[in-house]
């Protein structure tokens, strides 16, 4: 006992003194009212992230991930809010986004300090833990991958490649965003994503299916023009050889990942360039790396740090009933079946913000998750979202490792790998609607489905030998 409670104690130990520093600082903001001591209290969640990376070399691991990306919402739109004139950032200020998304960094902090008091490391080498009873036969990744791929083929034939690929990428969203676009868009991506899960989640990695399933990506990318589309399948990927091949050393990974955060900017700003008119004439490499310094931060983090300082300053109010949470699952109803008269955090803010531009793009502003709590619990509830994200995220990576990422909770985790990165950007309405009723419960129900057909067929078996 003496000894377990010695191992608790330096378990808790990093921590404790991270919350304590957290705490210190924002002590002192009350004190002093310095805004940018609140700003600054962020910066602890980077602490949470390195000291979490450096002991479980895993980047994906819920508090290496989140915590960095939080921090990364939380203060790089600092360094270039100067140059954000007419952005939210510019219109609602720092100070209630900051305060927001420290309530959610105290909530990321308490979690991981509630995480160390289960150490489970040891207790898990020590033993075996069965995988489960429910198998993926080795035709369904194939199924769904050539179901997935089908649906996409559909979309572009129906939208006609040449014009889709010819046009801008506001038009592309509206095209997606168009009456009977949705089965097309989001079953092609949904069922393609599950598929190279299923592959990479079973017992024996058939690499011939991980390539088709890339492929398969690859030509979504191409056509939908999202960044999201070649990340999320990348994430996957380099997670399944990490889990199952070889650990990936932890340099080379941040080296890499950065490498690659760069490049996706360069996407973003070449979008900018073309569709945003940043300025007249081609965008070369060198250009962009003379604007990043100055406007790195700037844009969809700005918007989403500016939508929760909006939030801080009551621009919109939360739907009664707590409405935001417990009406969130009907927008993952298709439309064509339904008329919907509930309207996300997102498209409520973007029609009061700017109505115009709302009924012409159809678009929201992909309003932050963290001040949609706000909304809706006041200070207490950033952190509480914070927590329950951090929570849900450790459960099924710890069931997933404890089936050695194999089988159903194996395929749950790899699917929630990218949303530990895309989460803040949006309400809770579209994380439930683009993981839980478009990943989660179509992978539960079809991997259910072949297994009652096991069960049924081994019964009708069993009914008709002789006895």
């Amino acid at each position: 006992m003496p000894l377990q409670r010695q191992a608790l104690g330096w378990n808790l130990f990093t921590p404790v003194s991270v919350l304590i520093l957290y705490l210190s600082i924002v002590l002192a903001y009350t004190e002093s009212g310095d805004e940018h001591l609140i700003m600054l209290s962020n910066g602890a969640v980077f602490l949470l992230g390195i000291a979490n990376l450096l002991e479980t070399r895993d980047i994906f691991h819920p508090f290496s991930m989140i915590p960095i990306v939080h921090g990364m919402y939380s203060l790089l739109p600092l360094l270039s809010w100067r140059n954000t004139e007419g952005s939210l950032l510019s219109v609602f200020g720092l100070e209630g986004g900051a305060i927001i998304f420290s309530s959610a960094t105290f909530g990321i902090v308490l979690s991981w300090c509630l995480y160390r008091t289960y150490p489970t490391a040891a207790s898990l080498e020590a033993k075996t833990i069965p995988i489960g009873s429910l198998r993926i036969p080795e035709s369904l990744p194939w199924i769904l991958l050539v179901t997935g791929a089908g649906l996409s083929a559909i979309f572009l034939v129906r939208v006609g490649f040449t014009e889709f690929a010819s046009s801008g990428y506001l038009e592309r969203f509206q095209i997606r965003l168009a009456p009977g676009m949705g089965l097309f868009v989001v079953g092609g991506v949904s069922l393609t994503t599950i598929a190279l899960c299923m592959f990479l989640a079973q017992a024996k990695v058939d690499s011939k299916g991980v390539i088709a399933s890339v492929l398969a990506f690859l030509v979504m990318f191409i056509a939908y023009g999202e960044r999201k589309y070649i990340i999320s399948p990348a994430l996957v990927c380099v997670a399944a050889y990490h889990y199952r091949v070889r650990k990936l050393p932890i340099l080379v990974t941040v080296v890499t990942g950065t490498a690659f955060y760069l490049i996706f900017e360069y996407v973003g700003y070449l979008r900018g360039v073309t569709d945003g008119g940043l300025h007249d004439g081609a965008a070369s490499v060198l250009d962009f790396f003379q604007y990043l310094p100055s406007h790195i931060g700037e844009g969809e983090l700005a918007n989403l740090y500016g939508t929760a300082s909006a939030a801080y300053h009551g621009f919109i109010q939360a739907l009664p009933d707590f409405g935001d949470y417990l009406s969130a699952w009907r927008l993952a109803i298709p439309q064509f079946l339904v008329t919907l008269d509930y309207v996300p955090t997102d498209y409520r803010f973007a029609q009061a913000y700017a109505p115009q531009r709302a009924l012409d793009e159809k678009m929201g502003w992909g309003f932050s998750l963290f001040g949609e709590a706000y909304m809706a619990m006041g200070i207490v509830g950033p952190a509480v979202v914070a927590m329950g994200f951090c929570m849900l995220a450790v459960l099924v990576y710890r069931r997933a490792r404890d089936g050695h990422f194999q089988g159903i909770v194996g395929i749950l985790w790899f699917t929630l790998i990218y949303f530990q990165i895309w989460t803040q950007r949006g309400p809770f309405a579209s994380v439930f609607k683009d993981w839980v009723a478009y990943q989660v419960i179509p992978t539960v129900l079809v991997v259910l489905g072949a297994n009652l057909g096991r069960f049924l067929h081994s019964h009708r078996t069993t009914n008709q030998t002789p006895g």
